[in-house]
């Protein structure tokens, strides 16, 4: 049982992770686009 805990808590922690990158990407992409066309 405690692996399988273990190993929920790891898929939960990537989810995360991967989360966060793809809102930081997308923040970035946006920004970039934003500087691009204000210029």
């Amino acid at each position: 049982m405690p692996e399988r805990k273990f190993s929920t808590r790891k898929i939960l922690f990537l989810k995360l992770r991967f989360c966060i990158f793809i809102e930081t990407f997308q923040t970035k992409t946006f920004g970039f686009l934003n500087n691009e066309s204000s210029i």
